[in-house]
Protein backbone atom coordinates (compact mmCIF):
# COMPACT_ATOMS: atom_id res chain seq x y z
CA UNK A 1 0.00 0.00 0.00
CA UNK A 2 1.58 2.94 -0.73
CA UNK A 3 -0.38 5.32 1.41
CA UNK A 4 0.83 4.12 4.29
CA UNK A 5 4.74 4.06 3.51
CA UNK A 6 6.50 5.95 6.07
CA UNK A 7 9.61 5.77 4.73
CA UNK A 8 10.00 6.85 1.49
CA UNK A 9 12.44 8.37 -1.10
CA UNK A 10 11.48 10.40 -4.24
CA UNK A 11 13.59 10.94 -7.20
CA UNK A 12 12.30 13.80 -10.05
CA UNK A 13 13.93 15.49 -12.96
CA UNK A 14 12.23 19.09 -12.94
CA UNK A 15 12.26 22.49 -14.80
CA UNK A 16 10.41 25.50 -13.73
CA UNK A 17 8.62 27.23 -16.49
CA UNK A 18 7.30 30.44 -14.87
CA UNK A 19 7.65 31.66 -11.26
CA UNK A 20 3.97 33.10 -10.74
CA UNK A 21 3.18 33.79 -7.36
CA UNK A 22 1.10 30.54 -6.56
CA UNK A 23 1.56 26.99 -5.05
CA UNK A 24 2.32 24.42 -8.20
CA UNK A 25 2.39 20.74 -6.97
CA UNK A 26 5.05 18.04 -8.40
CA UNK A 27 3.89 15.28 -7.12
CA UNK A 28 0.98 13.74 -4.05
CA UNK A 29 1.35 10.55 -2.95
CA UNK A 30 -1.53 9.55 -0.48
CA UNK A 31 -5.31 10.07 -0.23
CA UNK A 32 -7.30 12.95 0.40
CA UNK A 33 -5.84 16.11 1.91
CA UNK A 34 -7.25 16.05 5.23
CA UNK A 35 -7.03 12.53 5.73
CA UNK A 36 -3.29 11.31 4.68
CA UNK A 37 -0.62 12.94 2.04
CA UNK A 38 2.83 13.79 1.37
CA UNK A 39 3.51 16.22 -1.29
CA UNK A 40 6.12 17.88 -2.98
CA UNK A 41 5.39 21.68 -3.87
CA UNK A 42 6.78 25.08 -5.55
CA UNK A 43 6.00 28.07 -3.64
CA UNK A 44 6.78 30.52 -5.95
CA UNK A 45 6.72 33.67 -3.64
CA UNK A 46 9.64 32.32 -1.91
CA UNK A 47 11.06 30.47 -4.57
CA UNK A 48 10.87 27.30 -2.92
CA UNK A 49 10.33 23.76 -3.33
CA UNK A 50 8.47 22.09 -0.16
CA UNK A 51 7.52 18.86 1.55
CA UNK A 52 4.17 18.87 3.14
CA UNK A 53 3.59 15.41 5.38
CA UNK A 54 0.33 15.05 7.07
CA UNK A 55 0.87 14.21 11.17
CA UNK A 56 -2.44 13.95 13.69
CA UNK A 57 -1.46 17.55 14.97
CA UNK A 58 0.24 19.76 12.34
CA UNK A 59 1.86 18.62 9.29
CA UNK A 60 5.15 18.64 8.79
CA UNK A 61 6.91 21.01 6.20
CA UNK A 62 10.47 21.70 5.09
CA UNK A 63 11.85 23.26 2.09
CA UNK A 64 14.77 24.04 0.25
CA UNK A 65 15.53 26.98 -2.62
CA UNK A 66 14.98 27.03 -5.89
CA UNK A 67 16.46 29.98 -7.59
CA UNK A 68 16.26 28.85 -11.14
CA UNK A 69 14.27 27.69 -14.08
CA UNK A 70 16.73 24.66 -15.17
CA UNK A 71 16.28 21.33 -15.51
CA UNK A 72 17.43 19.41 -12.15
CA UNK A 73 17.02 16.04 -10.15
CA UNK A 74 15.58 16.00 -6.75
CA UNK A 75 15.83 13.42 -4.43
CA UNK A 76 13.83 13.77 -1.44
CA UNK A 77 14.38 11.21 1.41
CA UNK A 78 11.99 11.21 4.58
CA UNK A 79 11.44 8.48 7.19
CA UNK A 80 9.08 9.40 9.44
CA UNK A 81 9.99 7.56 12.94
CA UNK A 82 8.91 10.37 15.10
CA UNK A 83 8.20 14.22 14.65
CA UNK A 84 11.76 15.06 15.55
CA UNK A 85 12.91 13.46 12.20
CA UNK A 86 13.56 16.09 8.83
CA UNK A 87 13.89 14.97 5.19
CA UNK A 88 17.06 15.27 3.51
CA UNK A 89 16.76 17.14 0.02
CA UNK A 90 19.46 16.50 -2.55
CA UNK A 91 19.91 18.48 -5.66
CA UNK A 92 21.35 17.48 -8.51
CA UNK A 93 23.75 14.81 -6.21
CA UNK A 94 24.51 17.53 -3.55
CA UNK A 95 22.61 17.52 -0.19
CA UNK A 96 20.96 20.74 0.64
CA UNK A 97 20.25 22.95 3.28
CA UNK A 98 16.66 22.28 4.54
CA UNK A 99 14.85 24.68 5.99
CA UNK A 100 11.87 23.46 8.75
CA UNK A 101 8.55 25.61 7.69
CA UNK A 102 6.64 24.02 10.41
CA UNK A 103 7.78 21.02 12.96
CA UNK A 104 5.33 18.12 12.43
CA UNK A 105 3.06 16.97 16.13
CA UNK A 106 1.48 14.24 17.15
CA UNK A 107 1.33 11.01 15.14
CA UNK A 108 2.28 10.47 11.28
CA UNK A 109 -0.94 9.61 9.40
CA UNK A 110 -1.78 6.91 7.71
CA UNK A 111 -4.83 6.19 4.37
CA UNK A 112 -6.06 3.06 2.71
CA UNK A 113 -6.21 5.68 -0.35
CA UNK A 114 -3.09 4.89 -3.15
CA UNK A 115 -2.89 7.78 -5.24
CA UNK A 116 -0.09 8.94 -7.18
CA UNK A 117 -0.30 12.08 -9.01
CA UNK A 118 2.40 13.88 -11.13
CA UNK A 119 2.05 17.69 -11.71
CA UNK A 120 -1.04 18.19 -9.55
CA UNK A 121 -2.76 17.36 -6.60
CA UNK A 122 -4.81 14.71 -5.94
CA UNK A 123 -8.17 14.76 -7.53
CA UNK A 124 -9.66 15.64 -3.96
CA UNK A 125 -7.53 18.73 -3.53
CA UNK A 126 -8.69 20.72 -6.66
CA UNK A 127 -5.80 19.94 -9.08
CA UNK A 128 -6.74 22.05 -11.21
CA UNK A 129 -5.63 25.11 -9.35
CA UNK A 130 -2.30 23.71 -8.44
CA UNK A 131 -1.13 22.51 -11.79
CA UNK A 132 2.48 22.57 -12.29
CA UNK A 133 4.21 24.96 -14.78
CA UNK A 134 6.99 23.64 -16.39
CA UNK A 135 8.54 19.64 -16.64
CA UNK A 136 8.69 16.67 -14.76
CA UNK A 137 10.70 13.69 -16.34
CA UNK A 138 11.78 10.20 -14.72
CA UNK A 139 9.51 10.12 -11.27
CA UNK A 140 10.57 7.24 -9.15
CA UNK A 141 9.18 6.25 -5.77
CA UNK A 142 10.92 3.94 -3.09
CA UNK A 143 9.76 2.52 0.14
CA UNK A 144 13.27 3.05 2.09
CA UNK A 145 15.46 6.03 2.41
CA UNK A 146 17.93 6.22 -0.26
CA UNK A 147 21.72 6.33 0.65
CA UNK A 148 23.43 9.19 -0.44
CA UNK A 149 25.50 6.94 -2.65
CA UNK A 150 22.02 6.17 -4.67
CA UNK A 151 20.98 9.66 -4.55
CA UNK A 152 24.36 10.97 -6.05
CA UNK A 153 24.03 8.34 -8.75
CA UNK A 154 20.50 9.62 -10.25
CA UNK A 155 21.83 13.15 -9.77
CA UNK A 156 24.16 12.08 -12.47
CA UNK A 157 21.36 10.83 -14.29
CA UNK A 158 21.25 6.79 -14.06
CA UNK A 159 18.26 5.15 -14.12
CA UNK A 160 15.96 4.97 -11.22
CA UNK A 161 15.83 0.77 -12.72
CA UNK A 162 19.60 0.71 -11.34
CA UNK A 163 18.39 0.88 -7.64
CA UNK A 164 15.61 -1.41 -7.68
CA UNK A 165 16.08 -2.30 -3.81
CA UNK A 166 12.75 -0.91 -2.64
CA UNK A 167 11.28 0.67 -5.90
CA UNK A 168 7.90 1.34 -6.07
CA UNK A 169 6.90 3.39 -8.62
Amino acid sequence: SLATVTAFSLSIWVIKDTFDGVYRDMFWLGGEYNTNHNFIFQHDQSNTMELDVMWSGTNGRWYIAVPDTAWHNYVITYASVDDTTDPIFYKDSVSQSVTERQAPTGSRQTSTRNEIAVGSASAFYNPFLELWDGKIAEVALWNRVLTSSEASLLGSGVSAAAIPDGLLF
